[in-house]
């Protein structure tokens, strides 16, 4: 006997005393067929374990005592495309938790859902949501589809997109100064940052009342005319989202 959702095939065969047998019932429910060949067909099961039965008749009308067989018909229609992925806010932690509406399937109930996050690596979860972590600056691409219990896979949803700003701060520059007779050198390495310097901030002074903004490849910088007294001076990274050191 073949079987699948749709469709059931019971190969069927028979003995009778007079040496032919004129048809068979099959009955499986509410669902029945009359055939006087060697295969019936039924259709439109519900998912799992079914018991039809089958009853032989000769060409006088003789029938034969019911043939119990028991077959379990598995799901093989997935879960709908998932909807309502939501465009989720990353945290200064640069973590977000992506969410979408709980999964509809035949069976009920959806077993898992994957997740394809900047269009690599498949995460899972048994949830309607995931925490995901380590994320880089950037845009990052998004999808989910739900899995059933048998493993039928559904469609991915529309793929949303959410955008990581940078929020972490250049590391503090390490500045050293050099006194050049009436001129003041100041010269420093450029600091760490998680997407890179685009150049600093400089005030120097009596009152730090000059500014002078340099860019990234700029590590040094000359004050001249100076005179004999106190002078101060400050210098702060700045990197491509306006984060300062």
């Amino acid at each position: 006997m073949e079987r699948s959702s749709d469709l059931h095939h019971f190969a069927l065969s028979g003995k009778d005393n007079s040496g032919s047998i004129a048809k068979y019932i099959v009955t499986c429910g509410d669902k029945s067929v009359e055939t006087t060949t060697s295969t019936a067909v039924l259709s439109d099961f519900g998912v799992g374990k079914q018991t039809a039965y089958v009853v032989t008749y000769d060409a006088e009308g003789n029938a034969s005592k019911q043939t119990k067989v028991s077959f379990t018909v598995k799901d093989a229609t997935p879960p709908e495309q998932v909807t309502g992925l939501a465009v989720p806010v990353a945290d200064s932690k640069y973590k977000a938790t992506l969410s979408w509406n709980p999964g509809v399937d035949n069976s009920g109930k959806v077993a898992q859902y994957e997740i394809q996050l900047d269009d690599g690596k498949i995460l899972k979860s048994g949830k309607t949501m995931l925490n995901v972590s380590k994320l880089s600056v950037g845009e990052h691409p998004c999808k989910v589809r739900a899995i059933d219990k048998d493993k039928n896979v559904g469609k991915w949803s529309d793929a949303q997109t959410f955008t990581v700003k940078d929020m972490t701060a250049p590391g503090n520059v390490s500045i050293k100064a050099k006194v050049e007779e009436n001129s003041l050198l100041l010269i420093w390495k450029t600091p760490k940052d998680n997407v890179g310097v685009t150049g600093y901030i400089l005030k120097y002074g009596v009152n730090l009342e000059h500014t002078e903004i340099l860019a990234a490849n700029e590590l040094s910088f000359r004050i001249d005319g100076i005179a004999k007294g106190s002078y101060q001076y400050r210098i702060v990274a700045v990197d491509a989202a306006g984060n300062e050191s």
